[in-house]
Parts: structure tokens; C-alpha cells; sequence
């Protein structure tokens, strides 16, 4: 345990912040590297270069702890090396709770077990007890749902009285138990919200007007309509994207006003043909730097 100490110690802080992250997730968990990256960007632990694109910087902070063996690969990506899983080892994992609940990162037992108190800045959920544990006074910075079993929301939960996260990722949950206004109600009151995955929640369709108020919005990841209203949007990721006949997804049009988008991945299947006219969208995105398109068959 003393290597690894002294392995902590020798970090940047901007990193040990990255590092303690992994504290929130299960033990024995693989975890999926984008949203590691997404939220070490929405929280603001990455420092940015001129050199770097917004997701660059952190991938290479992965690949950091990944070559002082704090992180281990699961998966890589075939096209670029990257890491696109990984897992923490358990004495690993120990340490980085131990840190967490002496620095405030985020609140443990002395099991190393999440509780969720007043002093809470990270939450994970791993089921409902989580949930109905939580302190309504928290001053919540992240939350993450780590559970794909339903859950029951409604509108008076302790959650929807965070006023201040900058991330929220339901990537693993389709809320399908929630009533999806009172939650785009709460979405759209969050001013410091940088970084939002809603590619879990089944039942959304599109984005309200009001989505437009959340001005720190960075990182995006959906699958449907109502995208063009965010202007400062960085990173938008599992984007569905359709032909002028359908209703369920997202015209490559709507992208038109987000000129500080720097990275794309959308998906196109074969049955929405996408009109010659609206490709010209591409050449307004002068920041546009990552562009991949999946096609689903």
C-alpha cells in the first residue's frame, strides 16, 4: 500500500482528482472510458492546451494512469489504441476510497461503502436505497446512475433539489419510473450543467425549449430531437440522426448552430436517407475536429 501511496503522491492534482473518481464506481466494475472522460471534463479537472482537442486531454490522462499502473485496460479501440474500458485493481480501488473520504471527494463508511450526507459532492447510484438515502442539503457536483434496475422517481426525490451539478450521466438507466417533465424541468434549471448523458432514458423524445438556458452545456449525449438549441455544445455523441420523413430522430439541419462543436458521432440507418442539401451543414462546423458516422443496419 505504500507504493501505491507514493505512486498517488507523485501525481499532478488535476489527475489525483481523476484518479479518486474510480472510488464511486463498484468493485470489480469495467468502466467505460468516455464517461470517465466526459465527466473529468464536465467537473473541470482538465487542464486544457491550445494543442488539445476538449477530449484529447483527458484520454491522455487515462493513458497516464493506465502507464503507472493505477488503471487497467479491459478494451482497447482498434482504430486508435485507446482505452475504451477499463477496471481498477481492488487494492487500487481501496487506497483511492481511503483518499476520497479523508479529502471530501466524496462521502464512505468505514466498509468503504457510499453514504450520501450533507458533505456529499459525488453520488453513484447502485440502487433505490441510494436514492432515498440522499441528503436534500447536498451541494452535489456529479451524479451518476450505475444501475440499469428500475427505480422510482417522482417529483419530490431528494435529487431534483440540487441546484449546482455539473454532470449528470443516466446512461445505464431508462428512468422508465419518472415522469419525464418534472425531469427536464430540473435538467433545464441547472446554469453549471457542462457535461449530460440522457442515451438511457427510454421515454425522451426531444429536448424542450428551456434545454437552451443551460449555457455551460459541453458534452451531450442523446439520441433525439430539440439539439440545435444548445450553441455552446462541444462534444455530441449517439446522436440518431433521420431523413425529412421521420419524426424520431434528429436532421443533420438542426446542427447548423452549433459552431463550437468539435466532436460528432452520429448514427444513420439504412432507411432515412439524408438530403445532399443538408450535408453542407458539415462545412459551417469550422471547429469540428472528430467526425464519425455509424450506420445502423
Amino acid at each position: 500500500m505504500a507504493s501505491l501511496q507514493l505512486s498517488y503522491d507523485e501525481l499532478p492534482i488535476r489527475m489525483k482528482q481523476c484518479l479518486l473518481c474510480f472510488s464511486l464506481y463498484p468493485e470489480d466494475s469495467e468502466i467505460g472510458a468516455e464517461q470517465l472522460v466526459h465527466w473529468w471534463v464536465g467537473e473541470g479537472f482538465i487542464e486544457g492546451r491550445n494543442t488539445s482537442t476538449t477530449m484529447e486531454l483527458p484520454f491522455d490522462y487515462l493513458s497516464e494512469l493506465i502507464s503507472r499502473c493505477l488503471v487497467e485496460v479491459v478494451q482497447r479501440r482498434g482504430y486508435d489504441g485507446r482505452a475504451y474500458s477499463c477496471r481498477m485493481h481492488d487494492l487500487v480501488r481501496d487506497l483511492t476510497i481511503k483518499i476520497a473520504r479523508e479529502e471530501g471527494f466524496c462521502c464512505f463508511d468505514d466498509q468503504g461503502r457510499q453514504r450520501p450526507s450533507a458533505r456529499s459532492r459525488r453520488l453513484s447510484f447502485t440502487n433505490e436505497a441510494d436514492l432515498r438515502s440522499m441528503n436534500k442539503k447536498s451541494r452535489i457536483r456529479a451524479v451518476l446512475m450505475m444501475t440499469s434496475s428500475p427505480i422510482q422517481f417522482n417529483r419530490n426525490i431528494a435529487m431534483f433539489t440540487i441546484k449546482s451539478p455539473r454532470v449528470l450521466d443516466f446512461s445505464k438507466n431508462k428512468l422508465e419510473n419518472i415522469c419525464i417533465e418534472d425531469l427536464l424541468n430540473w435538467i433545464s434549471s441547472l446554469e453549471r450543467l457542462a457535461s449530460l448523458n440522457l442515451s438511457g432514458v427510454s421515454a425522451l423524445k426531444e429536448l424542450p425549449f428551456s434545454i437552451g438556458k443551460l449555457r455551460n452545456l459541453q458534452l451531450l449525449v442523446l439520441t433525439f430531437q430539440g439539439i440545435g438549441r444548445l450553441s455552446n455544445l462541444q462534444e455530441l455523441s449517439g446522436l440518431k440522426l433521420v431523413g425529412a420523413d421521420n419524426k424520431d430522430g434528429c436532421r443533420l439541419a438542426e446542427l447548423q448552430n452549433l459552431l463550437q462543436l468539435r466532436v460528432l458521432r452520429v448514427n444513420i440507418s439504412e432507411e432515412n436517407e439524408i438530403a445532399e442539401e443538408e450535408l453542407t451543414v458539415l462545412t459551417h462546423l469550422k471547429q469540428l475536429k472528430v467526425l464519425s458516422i455509424d450506420s445502423e443496419v
